[in-house]
C-alpha cells in the first residue's frame, strides 16, 4: 500500500488501513491483513476518510467523501461488501463499533453525536434529529405512521 492515511486495529491484531492518491488526485484504497494474510483489498473513485474495525475483526467499515459521501460495509472473511449506504448531503467524519459492536456508528463532526447508527445488513438502526430531519418528507411521515401505530 502506498501512502497509508489512516488505520484501524481490531482485539484480534487483524488491520485496516487507508490510503490516499497525490494531493492534487481523488481516489484512495482500502486494505485489510493480519501478519499472515491480506483478505481485502478495495480501490476507490473517491478520497477516502478513516476507517472502523469491529472488535473481533469481522467487519470493516470506510466511508468516501462528497460528492458521493457513502459508508460501505465489508465482510473481511468473506471478502465482500455486505452494505452501502449514502450519507446525503453530510461528510461522513468519524466511524465506530461501540459497546457490543451491533452497530457502526457515523459521526459527521468529530466532537458531537452519533449522526446515524448503521447495522451489519446496512440497515439505519438509530438516528438523530439531523439523520432525520434529512430524510425525504415521505420517509418521515411513513415513520410517524409507524410510530403511531405502534
Amino acid at each position: 500500500m502506498s501512502r497509508p492515511t489512516h488505520g484501524a486495529i481490531a482485539n484480534d491484531g487483524t488491520a485496516a488501513l487507508v490510503s490516499g492518491t497525490g494531493p492534487s488526485d481523488v481516489g484512495g484504497s482500502l486494505e485489510v491483513f493480519d501478519g499472515a494474510e491480506t483478505y481485502l483489498v478495495r480501490e476507490f473513485d473517491a478520497t477516502t476518510g478513516l476507517p472502523a474495525i469491529r472488535a473481533d475483526g469481522s467487519l470493516v467499515a470506510v466511508s468516501t467523501r462528497p460528492p458521493a459521501s457513502t459508508v460501505t460495509l465489508f465482510d473481511v472473511r468473506a471478502d465482500r461488501a455486505v452494505a452501502a449506504r449514502t450519507v446525503p448531503r453530510r461528510t461522513p467524519r468519524v466511524l465506530g463499533f461501540h459497546g457490543d459492536d451491533e452497530y457502526l456508528y457515523v459521526g459527521i463532526r468529530s466532537n458531537s453525536d452519533p449522526y446515524v447508527a448503521i447495522d451489519a445488513d446496512g440497515a439505519v438502526a438509530w438516528g438523530s434529529d439531523r439523520f432525520r430531519a434529512s430524510q425525504p418528507l415521505r420517509a418521515r411521515l411513513e415513520s410517524l405512521a409507524g410510530q403511531l401505530r405502534s
